[in-house]
Parts: structure tokens; C-alpha cells; sequence
């Protein structure tokens, strides 16, 4: 029986043969190519006319049976794994399954500040201040909730001696791509350099987190502490004022400064450390000496120092037989004239008074008294008359008392 025609060298061709045409197209498979890749290594099992296990980023398998295959992607800690989906392939044909895994990424972090350092890095000893960072969710998902971040102080930027000083709870969940800056209001108790540090989705130190995450090296939940900032904590100040009654009047504060003033306009002294503050004022001649005084300074609450000097006076009276003018020298200068003059609240001290000149009379030679606190000097001065005033019929001044033929009047009347 014939199978196919004869060509010239006697040989069945095969092609011209419509029966072998038929067995060839019958005993053909059709195929094609499938693809399938992921943003992070995963595994995958695709089902269809053939069963196809794979893993890895990115895979090619060629020389498939065409039809309908589905992928199914497993599942990778911390991420959601991409749906399945469905294609056919055609002969010769190619088709790709591309998978993108989600999942958040916490960190403390913002592109101005990639370390996550906390700020103000400046407090004062004893006093709350409102420490803060940013807590950024660099992943690809939403957290689906809320989360603790945890507040940590330590002595050095390696983290010596870390311990945990508080906890700020986030409520609501943090898109990706989204911001929320965490706080903590805190009083270091003490002065001196200290280092702090955030960690996100953190309760406590030993705490795994409550948000399922990774990031683009894998590390998950490693990468959610910021960076131990330097925070100086310096000790509480206050201001602390100061004046004296009298010009003259100075002073010198101890105790909480070493500080020195002087003048009746108030001195006022900023950033003294608090404590208790202790103001001597030196003695000045002529006045008491304010007592010492000691007041506690806090912060916020300045104290000021009045230092009274009060001087010491007493009463000087000068009274002379005619009216007439005088100086007084000494602590205080005092001019004065008439024939009684009565001067109180005088410094006390030693006084020297000098007696003007009046025409017909001698004047009284210049006195020196001792005023004390509390008391009374007078100086009385006589001036008396000179030769040939009494006589000449007329009572001048001075003359009342003195000369009985000028003045019979004064004479008879005393």
C-alpha cells in the first residue's frame, strides 16, 4: 500500500503525504513560556495542566503545556502575600505572574532626620520637658492598628546602662508611607549628659511588638530604634535681685552665686542656680548695718534683697546773743543764722562750728562737739560787743542787756 508519493530519488516524501501531515499535527504538543516574579524572595506553587513549584525573585519556565494556570503565593513573616491570580497560556505564547508582598515597616525616622534623633536635647534637672520623635512607617502596608512606642535613657551612645522611663501609645493605625510623632513628658532627676532613645511598636525593652513587619533587608523588627541622642540636662536656675537703701550701701551674695553690688538701683542677677542664697552688706560709716539674709531660690520664683541701712542721727541747736550767721562742719555741713536754730536728724559724728563776723563785735571762737546716736549738742555763741558801742545814747543791736544807758527799756524790762 502506498503511504506517500515518490520523489525523483525514489524516496517517500513525507511532507506532499496528507496522511503523515495529519499524524505529525496529531502527535504535536502545543507550549509556551511562563514568567513569574516577586519583590522579595517567596515561594509559589502554580497549578494548571502541569503543577509548577518554584521560589526565589524571579524564575522562567519554558516549554509548558498551553491552558489556564492559577499561581498561589506562600506566605513570608511579616509581609501579606499577593493574591492569586489566574491566565492562559497559548501555544507558543508567554505569560507572567508578578507577586508584590506588603507589609509596614516601622522606624524612627524622617528624610530630615534619618537617625530618629530626639529632640530638644536641652532639659533642666528636676523640671518635665516634652521629649519627641518621629515614627515613620516606611513599609508598604498600613499597621492595621495601633501600637506602643517605647521611651529608653542610657549613660552613653553605645546604650550603657539602658533602662525604659516611659511609653507613648499610638491609637490609631499608620498608613504607609505615613508620619506620627511619638512623645513623652519626663523630669531628669538629675544633672548631667544623658543619652535617649525611641523605639517603635516597643512596650518594654524585652517586648517583640504587636505590628507584624519587615523591611527591605529582612530584619523585621530590628530596625525600629532610633539613635541614642545627647541630651544635656543642666541644674534649675532662677534671678535673684538686689539694692541698698544708700548709695554708699554694698553687698556680696553667697551660697547659691558669688556675686557683688552696690547702689540704691536694683542689681538683677539671671541664671543663678537654685538653692538657698545668702546677702552680707558691708558696713557704711555713719548708718546701721542691714543684717544678713538668706533666701531660697526655686526655679521661676525670683527673690529680691532690700538691705535698709538706717543712719545714725541725733539733734545739734545753735543759739548766739545777736542774730547772726554760722557754718557747721563735720559728718554733715549745715549753715544757719538768727540767734536760735534747732537741727534734728543729724549724722552723728564729731562737728566744728564757725561763727561770721559782725561789725562792732568780736565773734565766738569756733566749738568742736561729739554728736551720738540718739543725742543733742548745742553750741551758743556770744558775740561781744567792741570798745565805745555802750554810751552813745543809742540801743543797737546787741546792746539790749549790755549797755543799761542805750537800752534802759531792755535793762528795766529783763
Amino acid at each position: 500500500m502506498a503511504v506517500g508519493n515518490l520523489n525523483a530519488d525514489g524516496k517517500i516524501d513525507m511532507a506532499a503525504s496528507s496522511y503523515f501531515s495529519e499524524a505529525i499535527s496529531t502527535f504535536k504538543n502545543s507550549t509556551g513560556t511562563i514568567s513569574v516574579t516577586s519583590n522579595i524572595a517567596a515561594s509559589w506553587t502554580i497549578n494548571g495542566p502541569t503543577t509548577i513549584v518554584g521560589s526565589g525573585t524571579s524564575q522562567t519556565i519554558s516549554l509548558q503545556p498551553t491552558g489556564t494556570y492559577t499561581i498561589v503565593w506562600d506566605p513570608v513573616s511579616g509581609y501579606t502575600a499577593p493574591a492569586q491570580s489566574t491566565q492562559t497560556l497559548t501555544d507558543s505564547g508567554a505569560i507572567t505572574f508578578s507577586g508584590t508582598y506588603v507589609a509596614p515597616d516601622l522606624q524612627v525616622w524622617t528624610p530630615a532626620n534619618p537617625s530618629g534623633l530626639v529632640i530638644p536635647t536641652t532639659a533642666t534637672e528636676g523640671t518635665a520637658v516634652m521629649l519627641s520623635a518621629p515614627v515613620t512607617n516606611r513599609g508598604t502596608a498600613s499597621t492595621a492598628s495601633g501600637f506602643t512606642s517605647l521611651f529608653q535613657k542610657a549613660t552613653d551612645s553605645s546604650g550603657t546602662g539602658a533602662v525604659d522611663i516611659g511609653t507613648y501609645a499610638t491609637t490609631s493605625l499608620i498608613a504607609a508611607g505615613a508620619r506620627k510623632d511619638v512623645k513623652l513628658s519626663y523630669a531628669f532627676p538629675t544633672a548631667g549628659t544623658v543619652y535617649v532613645r525611641v523605639c517603635a511598636d516597643k512596650a518594654s525593652s524585652g517586648d517583640t511588638g504587636t505590628i507584624p513587619e519587615a523591611n527591605s533587608s529582612g530584619t523585621g523588627e530590628a530596625n525600629n530604634c532610633g539613635a541614642w541622642t545627647a541630651i544635656t540636662v543642666g541644674v534649675p536656675t532662677g534671678t535673684v535681685k538686689a539694692s541698698a537703701s544708700i548709695s554708699a550701701g554694698s553687698w556680696t551674695i553667697s551660697g547659691c552665686t558669688s556675686q557683688t553690688g552696690s547702689g540704691t538701683t536694683e542689681v538683677t542677677y539671671s541664671s543663678v542656680p537654685v538653692g538657698d542664697c545668702t546677702i552680707t552688706y558691708d558696713p557704711v560709716s555713719g548708718y546701721t548695718t542691714p543684717g544678713q539674709n538668706t533666701q531660697t531660690l526655686t526655679s521661676g520664683n525670683p527673690i529680691t534683697f532690700v538691705g535698709n541701712y538706717a543712719s545714725f542721727s541725733g539733734t545739734i541747736s545753735v543759739t548766739s546773743n545777736i542774730s547772726a550767721s554760722w557754718t557747721i562742719n563735720g559728718p554733715a555741713t549745715i549753715t544757719g543764722s538768727g540767734t536760735s536754730q534747732t537741727l534734728t536728724f543729724q549724722p552723728t559724728g564729731t562737728y566744728t562750728i564757725v561763727w561770721d563776723p559782725v561789725s562792732g563785735y568780736t565773734e565766738p571762737s569756733s566749738q568742736n562737739l561729739s554728736l551720738t546716736d540718739g543725742g543733742t549738742i548745742t553750741f551758743d555763741g556770744t558775740y561781744v560787743p567792741g570798745p565805745n558801742i555802750c554810751g552813745n545814747d543809742i540801743c543797737e543791736q546787741g546792746e539790749s542787756g549790755v549797755c543799761p544807758n542805750d537800752c534802759p527799756y531792755s535793762i528795766q524790762e529783763r
